[in-house]
């Protein structure tokens, strides 16, 4: 209620004389009173009609109309008709002139010349007694009021307590105020439930297009809550719940957050709106809302405080009547609906229509649009979503994204129940939002303070607020279902486990008949699928690498495209995913794909994953299901899981098996082996039986021998097993490249990857290799070469294998040193020991054998018998070491100009011979030719002045067949051929005659030379 200041009272002068005017008006103005001033009498009518003064002072002669027709228009408009009026005449008044103004309504008469403390004293009189006049008009319009809103209140009291309605009662008590008590609008705010917001409950005389004005200009819904009782100012929230009554300015201070002032601004210019109180509605001390009221006239009286404090006493005792009647009503209906929903569910064992009964029940009792129930999911305890009511498609995975973020998830970890009315403020529950919920109640279903599930009731309409009431209601529901969850779970914990026992005493009976892997996994696979009324299904077990999985195993015609559809779906190989994880899981995935001719993947599938498990070792992953939806489901995950480790104890005990069986095969191929290597000092024979039975052990694509002549010597390529087409020596890998020095004293795994920066890794990866395992050879501790071991595929060693190509590697090991000491044995006794060419008795071994292949290929072969010259002088010149110099390095000349598979022998003496395989006549004298100019092209040093000194050969040529038909003859053309170069003057090459004659009987050795 506003308080208007007091203002002077305002007096209107009328004469038409300018002088006159101005005097009267001082001398009013100087005690104080606000003056108007008129000439004549219409501006006078105008001006008192206008600005309402108290008291005019009219002067009785006017041009055009005379004051006594002034004062009679005065006082016919009901605006002025109690303003008196004090007539001033210049000229003495006689009687007549007096009956005549009062006639006219005027209230005294002051004729001129009159004092200024006479006109004061007549003004102070007459505007006493209109002072005196106003307050008994306004005492009795005041009981007049007084009556009739007594009367109004006693109506509108009637009309408020005729009801235990709440929702008719809150529209009559606006109305009462209206109607009855003639309020230009009226409002009424609830506070639902104890500390919760104030809610608009009902509003009358308020225009809809103005109601929607305000929500379009201030953003806030008039049909939402207004605020709660924290946010109100302190001072002002103090006030409301002591029971004081707010006026305007109070009202717009303490609800100031809600834009209150620009409200009430729209209010005043749309509806010309004046004044405004807010009464409280308490009950026993407790504040239960509050009662608005609106005015046009600029303030509310005293006596609308009094009327609106009464009927806000009976509208909070009708409220708080009417709300213990619907809360009586409602405890009625709630426990005849949990004995309905009791009895529903005691007559069932299965969880399913339990849970279904359960959530229907509660979106009855609650009147609510939607709902839905999730479980948790022993032994992980992830949630699951179990059922659902009045829930768009993608309801189940939206609603665990708001237990894993959302206010789901702190029901599910605190156990507190939620009631939330306004879901568009939960920023962080978008899923909530998806679904279009407007407002929930979250409940815990808890059995011995353990929530095992979540039971959620929605509002997708917007048109229902839930309370405590409510979540007392649900709480009681889930208190029910909590007790009949937990029986229904070990009803079905019982038959499950008769099922699984029965289940897998048929999968053991079958995975038990043999011990044979492949025999296990196809007849336990068949026996799986039968048991569980499944139409295909697949096995995997892992590749050697132990990172891939094969299928070994499968039933049904659909089971490839089952495991296809899954992964084109998922974009993941469940099986590979089970295997790693050691976890079983089921899929579900329903028809949503855009099927093509020839495909499945539009098809629904449903796989059940079951990793094959013995110890706790993942040996191997199953696939059951088929290309129809839900032929499998998470309550099949137990029986299938406790499968999987019966079939997993089975796999292992195959494998175990098939591992003994491996293990004597080997051994059997070990002791082959030894046995072979062992019967031969030929170090090519013992190469060649060493790869041949690690290749057969290891079923490797290829291998590589290198050898070292000692501890420290380079390793050199001697044998190869595999390799495309004639290998040279060192050719195809580099010896040491792939581990070093250091890594080649233990057997080794290396695995070739795209990429790698080694040239030598690049290599083997460009070759197609993928692992290489290298297998040291040692005997008594020494290395004395290693095997390379290389596969296409990717390779893992086992234990037990690696533990095999140990004692591969040292049996081999001392058989090849065992060869490498009788090939250095038998080289010593071939080899010159001081030039280190082939002596004599090799080079006729030689020739015979290399004459009998040349007779069996039809092919040639060539003799070089060459002589230094001069030698003799050479050494009686510098001496028999310098001589003995010269020789080492003419045979590192010779041996540089031929190749590999030739022959050079120290003959006798400064003689050399050279024998030369598949090589015609012409041919062998090119190389005599190339030899003879390196050697007089090459400086030789001389022993102790190291001087360079120029030396010569003299060479002979001969070919079989050209030359001879034996060793024999052959060796005695080339020296004849020689002796003729000696003769021809030295330092040339000559050839023998075509044919030699032949000798009868054998040689008698190296034969001499001139020098």
């Amino acid at each position: 209620m506003s308080i208007t200041p007091p203002r002077p009272d305002r007096i209107l002068v009328v004469d038409d004389s300018a002088v006159i005017r101005r005097l009267l008006c001082d001398v009013l103005q100087a005690d104080g009173y606000e003056m108007l001033a008129a000439q004549d009498g219409l501006e006078a009518v105008a001006l008192a009609l206008e600005h309402r003064p108290d008291l005019v002072v009219l002067d009785v002669n006017l041009p055009g109309q005379d004051g006594y027709a002034v004062c009679r228009q005065v006082r016919a408009h009901p605006d002025t008709q109690h303003t008196p009026v004090l007539f001033v005449s210049a000229a003495h008044p006689d009687v007549s002139d007096r009956v005549r103004g009062l006639e006219a309504g005027g209230n005294d008469y002051l004729a001129s010349p009159f004092a200024s403390e006479e006109l004061l004293a007549r003004v102070r009189a007459l505007l006493r007694i209109k002072r005196n006049e106003d307050e008994l008009r306004l005492r009795q319009y005041g009981l007049e009021s007084l009556n009739r809103q007594l009367l109004a209140l006693q109506a509108a009291s009637a009309q408020v307590v005729s009801t235990l309605d709440l929702d008719v009662l809150v529209h009559r008590v606006t109305e009462a105020l209206v109607q009855n008590l003639g309020y230009q609008c009226a409002v009424l705010a609830l506070i639902q439930e104890p500390g919760s917001q104030l809610t608009l409950t009902s509003i009358r005389g308020v225009p809809i297009d103005l109601l929607d004005h305000i929500e379009s200009e201030t953003g806030r819904d008039m049909t939402r809550p207004m605020s709660s009782l924290d946010q109100l100012d302190p001072a002002v929230l103090q006030m409301f719940q002591q029971g004081r009554v707010l006026d305007a300015a109070q009202i717009i201070q303490g609800l100031g957050f809600l834009g209150l002032s620009h409200i009430w601004d729209i209010f005043q210019q749309h509806m010309g709106l004046g004044d405004m109180l807010l009464v409280p509605l308490l009950v026993q001390d407790q504040l239960i809302g509050g009662l608005w009221a609106a005015v046009q006239h600029p303030t509310l009286a005293p006596i609308d405080v009094d009327i609106l404090r009464i009927l806000a006493d009976q509208v909070a005792v009708a409220i708080y009547n009417a709300r213990l009647h619907a809360n009586a009503v409602v405890a009625q209906e709630q426990a005849s609906l949990l004995l309905d929903i009791q009895s529903a569910i005691a007559a069932r064992f299965e969880l399913q229509p339990i849970l279904m009964l359960v959530l229907g029940g509660a979106v009855r009792a609650l009147e609510a649009t939607s709902g839905l129930l999730a479980l948790r999911t022993p032994p992980d305890q992830g949630i699951v979503v179990q059922t659902s009511y009045g829930l768009p498609p993608g309801a189940d995975v939206a609603y665990l994204r708001g237990v894993t973020d959302g206010v789901l998830g702190q029901a599910i970890a605190t156990g507190r129940s939620m009631q939330i009315d306004h879901v568009h403020n939960l920023e962080s529950d978008a899923w909530a939002h998806e679904l279009g919920l407007r407002a929930m109640v979250i409940v815990p279903i808890q059995l011995a303070k353990r929530v095992i599930g979540v039971l959620s009731v929605h509002d997708r309409s917007g048109g229902r607020p839930f309370t405590l009431q409510d979540e007392q209601l649900l709480g009681a529901i889930t208190d029910q279902a909590a007790v009949a969850i937990e029986q229904a779970r070990l009803y079905e914990e019982v038959r499950r486990r008769a099922q699984e026992q029965a289940a897998l005493n048929l999968v053991a009976e079958t995975a038990n008949r043999s011990l044979e892997l492949s025999e296990i996994l196809e007849a336990s696979l068949q026996r799986v699928l039968d048991v569980n009324g499944l139409p295909c299904g697949m096995v995997y077990l892992p590749d050697i690498t132990g990172e891939q999985l094969i299928m070994v195993a499968h039933q049904g015609t659909t089971a490839g495209l089952l495991h296809q559809a899954v992964v084109a779906r998922l974009n993941v190989d469940p099986a590979q995913d089970a295997f790693r994880t050691g976890r079983a899981v089921v899929i579900n995935l329903g028809a949503t794909g855009r099927s093509r001719p020839g495909e499945y993947w539009g098809r629904p599938v449903s796989l059940a994953v079951i990793p094959l498990q013995a110890k706790d070792v993942t040996l191997g992953v199953m696939e059951v299901g088929g290309l129809e939806p839900e032929l499998v489901s998470e309550q099949d995950l137990p029986l299938l899981t406790a499968i999987g480790r019966q079939v997993g104890v089975a796999v292992e005990n195959a494998q175990l098996y098939a591992e003994t069986q491996q293990r004597v095969r080997e051994l059997a191929a070990l002791n082959q082996m030894a046995t072979a290597v062992g019967e031969s000092l030929d170090l090519d024979t013992v190469l060649g039986q060493a790869l041949e039975h690690i290749q057969k052990l290891t079923n490797a694509q290829h291998l590589i021998v290198y050898l070292s002549e000692h501890d420290n010597a380079p390793l050199r390529q001697r044998a190869t097993w595999g390799l495309p087409g004639p290998q040279e020596p060192d050719s195809w890998v580099p010896a040491t490249d792939l581990f070093g020095e250091s890594a080649i004293y233990e057997v080794t795994t290396l695995n070739i990857v795209p990429g790698s920066r080694t040239p030598a890794n690049a290599l083997l990866y460009a070759q197609g290799i993928r692992t290489v395992v290298l297998l040291p050879l040692r005997s008594r501790g020494a290395r004395v070469g290693v095997v390379y071991v290389l596969f296409t595929a990717p390779r893992v060693l086992g234990t037990v294998e690696q533990q095999l190509l140990d004692t591969i590697s040292r049996q081999v090991g001392v058989a090849v040193e065992n060869a490498l000491l009788y090939q250095t044995s038998h080289r010593r006794a071939i080899t010159d020991g001081l030039t280190g060419l082939y002596n004599y008795r090799y080079l006729h071994e030689m020739l015979d054998r290399e004459i009998a292949r040349s007779q069996r290929y039809n092919g040639h072969l060539a003799l070089l018998m060459m002589d230094v010259d001069n030698f003799k002088d050479y050494n009686d010149l510098y001496g028999h070491l310098a001589g003995d110099d010269l020789l080492v390095t003419l045979a590192r000349l010779i041996q540089g100009q031929i190749r590999q598979v030739d022959t050079a022998t120290r003959y006798g003496g400064e003689e050399i011979a050279v024998l030369l395989p598949e090589t015609e006549l012409a041919a062998g004298v090119q190389v005599a030719e190339r030899i003879r100019q390196t050697v007089a092209d090459h400086a030789f040093v001389e022993h102790d002045t190291r001087a360079p000194v120029h030396m010569t050969i003299s060479m002979g040529v001969a070919c079989f067949p050209d030359n001879a038909s034996d060793s024999r003859n052959l060796v005695r053309a080339a020296d004849m051929a020689l002796y003729a170069a000696k003769h021809a003057g030295k330092n040339c090459v000559m050839v023998a005659s075509d044919p030699a004659p032949a000798l009868p009987g054998p040689s008698d050795g190296p034969g001499q030379v001139d020098p």
